[in-house]
């Protein structure tokens, strides 16, 4: 093959290499035609024999083969081949660019601004190094100046963005209809979107370069990523300029008095009054046949005077729909028909204009002046002997109704229906034309679900990986069809389940309460998450990808062991993952297992606030608890034992914060630890505290009064204590919410005069042995929720005996059981 040519563009021209045989690698940068590197004279155009010398080929036109067993690169990619006896290699680095090519003589440096080229040429070549070296880094060099400061142009983008939008959010409502305004809020969405692109496009390919290793990022798609933020540099250029054309646009057509808000705008105007709503097919109509044909057979009655027809139930179960449906196919048998929506805010005259307007009044342009007494005399005039069909959607007063009511009296074969969420208002029906909507059964749901979510698919099936969590779904709507068909839409146009974990741009994920037993590595993709919330799901361990995902904020786990909440570990924290120390921006932990390395991990997590860790053992307390005191933002902290027999010693917690207001402790405490500084010097700022399963031997409302004075929040549950409680006069003045739960040895309660001044929920469960009302209770004024469940069986004889339903008349919600 000795002689053999090979084409290599050098500054714009093509120039002719030759390389004859045994003779040293080339470099060949931006062929036109295929590229190729020879070594050794071998026949291969696209070879290079293992134990050969080296080549690097730099943003190749067309796929090639790399040597020494490299597999197929890609257009624009650069290859290296490194078992070879010399090496070649292009370096594109932040503070250094170079191509250097081994050979025996030619030596050239070019440096210009913050790069350099190095570059070593065989003479043999016949070629000018320099000129290669300046053809090689030439658009390198243009690419570098420009990237230099791209960070700054798209942060000058985004604050330019929010400004504009900023501007939209002010427009008077009363100007969205002017064709020059809502042309202008186009022009600026479309700009938006573009500017979401490109900086999506920019901080992916920045994440995913920062993920690289060094040989990867620098040698192997160096040239990948110059192609890449060159193009963003191209279109922050564009963008740039789109921004000033759509302030000129601003500033010519759009007046200052157009971009103030109007404070007094009318936003019930979104919903017209006489909108009716999108008429769903029958087809789309699960569950609810058997209502339908009830509502109908109402309509065609053969009964000869008007009658009012109610359809009630809760915000969601399909009431307009259903009505809309029957509205749509029988107005064709009446004369006149009307659809209003009444809604919480009504005018009775504009109620009444609509309904003339609807039916076809002729004289439409004296509408306005009338008052009710005429527009109901107009009505009657014009529906005398025709049978109408009026409904009246969303009603929520009843008021609405009687205040007009009286101009349909004395129609002919008339029906009036009437949708509302209130029993008071269905009651204008008689109870034979009264229908309540009920939610809709499992079957039901899921089928309607599927037909929203799976209408592309045939039959509507739900794919076999989606079953388990479309089912999740389907039970949290809990029947409601409207959250049903809202969620199953939404999913429509979602990527199946296996790609959601390449969303670059996702921040929220919630599975909280679903079967999920396990989580994929490629979690570590979503570079952009914020928060993953998994608390009650079947996760054991958390993937070891989660590390990745730097900018993950709000991480919440934990398993449900026991619904019932009997067990004293009736939920469990999550193994973390042995580098959870690179989630630097972590602000909230719950909830983890202690392990032996979790203390050196927490050390570095200083954004965090919220802090919730299980199985502690009492060989964990000391390093553990002093990791925890020296965290500066931590304002919240639940600590668990491993058992209920596991002494938790909390003499290391002296927290640094003065942020720490909630406190969770679930264990044996040790003696003494009252006195240690979580009470002593913190106690104070301390606004929750949740004890369970200690073991005070004393009253501890006494003990935590002077401790803990300024609580707003404090729950005992399962604490070993006293039999007598007593809330002294004085004791926690700022203290809402008291919950007493599960304590067996108390039996009685006493409460002094001035005890608990701002005391509103009260929550006296499962004290078995308190067989008489608490002593005093009736001093608790401020009072507004007592809740007094499951205790001595004789306890509702002494509450009724001595009077006290009068006595806590004041309380808006009792419950006793």
């Amino acid at each position: 093959m000795a002689g053999r040519r090979w084409p290599m563009v050098v500054e714009g021209k093509e120039e002719v290499l030759s390389i004859e045989e045994g003779k040293e690698a080339a470099v060949v940068v931006e062929t036109e035609e295929l590229a190729a590197v020879v070594v050794e004279g071998g026949e291969e155009a696209l070879g290079i024999k293992e134990g050969g010398e080296a080549a690097v080929l730099v943003e190749a036109k067309e796929e090639v083969a790399g040597g020494g067993g490299q597999e197929v690169l890609g257009i624009g990619e650069a290859a290296i081949v490194v078992e070879t006896k010399e090496a070649a290699i292009i370096v594109e680095a932040k503070e250094k660019a170079a191509v250097v090519v081994e050979g025996k003589e030619a030596f050239s440096t070019i440096a210009f601004g913050p790069l350099k080229v190095d570059v070593k040429i065989n003479s043999t070549f016949g070629l000018d190094p320099t000129n290669i070296a300046k053809s090689a880094v030439s658009k390198l060099y243009q690419k570098g100046k420009s990237l230099a400061e791209l960070p700054g142009k798209v942060e000058e983008i985004r604050m330019e963005l929010t400004t504009m939008e900023n501007v939209i959010e002010q427009l008077d409502i009363a100007h969205l209809t002017d064709k020059v305004v809502k042309g202008w809020i186009a022009e600026v969405r479309k700009l938006a979107y573009h500017v979401e692109d490109v900086m999506d496009k920019y901080s992916y390919h920045a994440l995913q370069m920062e993920e690289e290793g060094f040989l990867k990022k620098y040698v192997v798609k160096g040239s990948h990523y110059a192609i890449v933020f060159d193009e963003i540099v191209a279109e922050t250029v564009q963008i740039e300029q789109e921004i000033q054309r759509v302030i000129k646009l601003k500033d010519k057509w759009l007046q200052p008095s157009q971009l103030i808000r109007n404070k007094h705008s009318d936003f019930e105007r979104k919903r017209s009054q006489g909108c009716l709503p999108e008429l769903v097919k029958d087809e789309d109509l699960v569950g609810i046949e058997g209502n339908r044909m009830l509502l109908t057979g109402w309509l065609y009655s053969n009964e000869l005077d008007s009658t009012v027809i109610t359809v009630s139930g809760m915000g969601g179960l399909g009431k307009t729909t259903i009505v809309a449906n029957v509205y749509e196919r029988g107005k064709i048998k009446f004369h006149a028909h009307a659809w209003i929506v009444v809604s919480q805010t009504y005018d009775v005259e504009e109620l009444l204009r609509k309904v003339l307007r609807k039916i076809g009044y002729a004289d439409q342009a004296h509408l306005d002046g009338m008052d009710v007494h005429d527009l109901k005399e107009k009505f009657k005039e014009n529906i005398s002997d025709r049978r109408c069909l009026i409904v009246l959607d969303d009603v929520w007063d009843r008021e609405a109704y009687n205040q007009i009511h009286d101009a349909f009296q004395n129609l002919q074969a008339s029906r009036i229906i009437i949708t509302t969420r209130s029993k008071h208002v269905a009651a204008l029906a008689l109870p034979t034309r009264h229908l309540k909507l009920q939610p809709l059964d499992k079957v039901d749901a899921f089928s309607l679900f599927c037909r929203r979510a799976f209408y592309s698919r045939k039959d509507y099936d739900c794919p076999s990986e989606l079953l388990e969590l479309a089912n999740s779904i389907v039970d949290r709507c809990q029947g409601l069809p409207l959250a049903i068909v809202s969620i199953g839409s939404l999913l429509s146009s979602k990527q199946p389940m296996q790609h959601a974990w390449n969303l670059f741009n996702l921040r929220y994920i919630g599975l909280r309460r679903t079967k999920v037993k396990s989580f994929p590595e490629t979690i570590e993709k979503l570079y952009n998450l914020h928060t993953l919330d998994i608390k009650q799901t079947k996760i054991e361990k958390l993937p070891r990808g989660i590390v990745k995902v730097r900018k993950l904020r709000h991480l919440l786990a934990d398993r449900c062991a026991d619904e019932k909440h009997s067990d004293f570990r009736y939920f469990t924290g999550v193994q973390p993952p042995k580098e959870l120390s690179n989630l630097e921006e972590l602000q909230t932990l719950e909830t983890v297992e202690a392990s032996k390395d979790l203390a050196e991990q927490l050390k570095k997590l200083t954004q965090l606030r919220s802090v919730w860790i299980d199985n502690i053992t009492d060989v964990d307390c000391a390093v553990l608890f002093s990791t925890l005191s020296n965290m500066p933002l931590l304002s919240t902290l639940l600590l668990s034992a491993s058992s209920k027999t596991e002494t938790l010693c909390f003499k290391t917690l002296e927290p640094i914060s003065g942020r720490l207001h909630k406190l969770i402790v679930r264990g044996h405490w040790a003696n003494g630890t009252l006195q240690c500084p979580i009470f002593q010097d913190c106690g104070r700022n301390l606004k929750y505290l949740a004890l369970s399963w200690c073991h005070l031997g004393e009253d501890p409302l006494s003990l935590l009064a002077s401790h803990v004075p300024y609580l707003t929040f404090l729950r005992l549950n399962r604490v070993y204590t006293a039999k007598t409680l007593v809330l002294s006069a004085g004791c926690f003045p700022e203290l809402k919410t008291l919950v007493l739960k599960h304590m067996p040895d108390v039996n009685k309660v006493e409460i002094e005069d001035r005890a608990l001044p701002l005391i509103e929920g009260l929550h006296i469960v499962s004290l078995y042995n308190v067989k008489k009302v608490p002593e005093g209770i009736e001093f608790l004024r401020s009072l507004k929720k007592l809740w007094l469940l499951h205790l001595h069986k004789d306890f509702n004889t002494y509450w009724e005996s001595n009077g006290m339903h009068e006595k806590m008349a004041h309380v808006q919600e009792l419950y006793r059981i």
